[in-house]
């Protein structure tokens, strides 16, 4: 694991963005919970996810579209302002793929999705597809669960449980 990604972990943990115990969720006990959603409001950190995420972004495929998960719209807005690209945004509210991806957009464009996990894209993925926009990439801070081939992450598994046992 490089320096930067080690910081930048150690970082999330520090400020609450990750956190050990036993969470009741739902009909789930999850050991690990992260608090991806507040990232914004530690600025410095945010950038270092933001350029981080740039860096992960192959120049060599061509991207129209960044497409922002409902819980990654300030990342996403930053990463599109980085790529020069229009934002898309997934609302969870909408009775039709069209009204669940807000923004200008129309068919066979590639798109970049981001988002804070990996997990429960499945939907999205298939509104991608109903309204027509070819996801190239996605980008995600956290893989939870399993992902797309498509799928990139920044903190796995791995990474969960070297922390884990670094801090207990």
């Amino acid at each position: 694991m490089s320096a930067i990604k080690s910081q930048i972990i150690d970082d999330l943990y520090q400020k609450g963005l990750i956190q050990f115990g036993r969470f009741y969720v739902l009909n789930d006990i999850l050991a690990v919970r992260f608090h991806l959603e507040l990232l914004p409001s530690y600025p410095r950190l945010h950038s270092k996810v933001v350029q981080l995420f740039i860096e992960k972004v192959d120049r060599s495929i061509q991207l129209d579209y960044v497409l922002a998960t409902y819980d990654a719209i300030p990342l996403g807005t930053m990463i599109a302002d980085a790529l020069k690209l229009p934002l898309l945004m997934q609302f969870n509210s909408g009775t039709t793929p069209a009204s669940r991806i807000i923004g200008s957009y129309d068919i066979g464009h590639p798109t970049l999705i981001i988002s804070n996990s990996s997990d429960n894209l499945d939907i999205l993925l298939s509104d991608c597809t109903r309204v027509g926009l070819e996801v190239e990439k996605i980008l995600a801070i956290v893989q939870e669960k399993s992902a797309s081939d498509k799928t990139e992450t920044f903190i796995n598994q791995n990474d969960i449980e070297n922390l884990r046992d670094n801090i207990l």
